[in-house]
């Protein structure tokens, strides 16, 4: 897996047929939420999740020891006219790795916004994708 420079502390893995980027403390979770499906699946079924919502529900979950507080999974969809056809289909890489960089780009700047922690895309078609997006 290829793509962008990352931002210091993140990592790329690839787990199945999914493509994520991390910081270190999730990769863990990351393989194992991967090995049985999406993340988002498995932010949805987990037994101590919060349902938020929005677009769609996101669930808020507890992050892995040692790290403290929650982490919100949503999946990424479009909006607006367009969204009963394109639902969460995306050219690829999708538009996850934009999220990341600009969020690295505005906490250099000292404009608060959550941490993105990770990303997963899941290759759709040839170049299509979906991705979930994870943040603090």
């Amino acid at each position: 897996m290829t793509g962008p420079a990352l931002p210091p502390g993140y990592e790329r893995v690839r787990v199945g047929r999914a493509d994520a980027v991390a910081v270190a403390a999730l990769l863990d979770t990351l393989r194992h939420a991967l090995a049985r499906g999406t993340l988002y699946d498995f932010a949805k079924h987990s037994p101590d999740h919060t349902r938020l919502t929005g677009r769609q529900p996101a669930y808020a979950v507890p992050l892995p020891a040692p790290e403290t507080g929650r982490m919100v999974v949503r999946h990424n969809r479009h909006g607006g006219a367009m969204a009963g056809v394109t639902r969460d289909l995306f050219l690829l890489p999708t538009r996850a790795p934009s999220e990341l960089a600009i969020t690295a780009r505005l906490a250099d700047a000292g404009i608060p916004t959550p941490e993105l922690l990770a990303y997963v895309v899941y290759r759709a078609a040839a170049l299509l994708g979906r991705s979930d997006v994870v943040t603090r």
